[in-house]
């Protein structure tokens, strides 16, 4: 189901998406080593109910989706919904992950090398939505991982 990211939540430097990108490839490889997936996806969402605003707790957001979205807060973007389509078990209503936002013009650019740089899809609707989104589990990952190498880099 799709988590409507506050940006209180996912307001963040360029630290906090490396911090994001930490913590969501631990809960990542907690649920592949995972003997019995459901009951571990079962007691990280427990664990989500209990510590919302918790870093461990991905925010309250899907895993997939977490970094990507704090990510593109970090830029400047604001995550209006997120959405990790079921790739770590669970029913969720989306056919792809995605993260949804609003983007100021000026950063539109950048977003979209990053994009590309990652291999993630780029949309942008008529209201002003726009949405990066993937084909697998591991896409939106990458996209985190491209940005906070994109803020490191000299030439940025």
């Amino acid at each position: 189901m799709p988590v409507i990211a506050s940006i209180s939540i996912c307001a963040g430097s360029p630290g906090r998406t490396y911090a994001a990108l930490e913590a969501e490839l631990a809960v990542i490889n907690r649920l592949k080593s995972a003997e019995d997936l459901e009951a571990e996806l079962a007691d990280f969402e427990e664990l989500q109910a209990i510590s919302f605003d918790d870093e461990p707790a991905l925010w309250g957001l899907d895993v997939g989706v977490a970094a990507a979205t704090i990510a593109l807060s970090a830029y400047g973007a604001t995550p209006v919904s997120s959405c990790n389509a079921g790739t770590f078990g669970d029913q969720h209503q989306a056919q792809h992950p995605y993260v949804a936002f609003f983007l100021p013009k000026a950063l539109a650019q950048e977003i979209l090398l990053c994009a590309e740089e990652s291999n993630v899809g780029l949309l942008c609707d008529g209201n002003g939505i726009s949405q990066i989104y993937g084909q697998g589990e591991m896409d939106l990952i990458s996209f985190a991982k491209t940005a906070w190498e994109r803020f490191h880099s000299p030439d940025n």
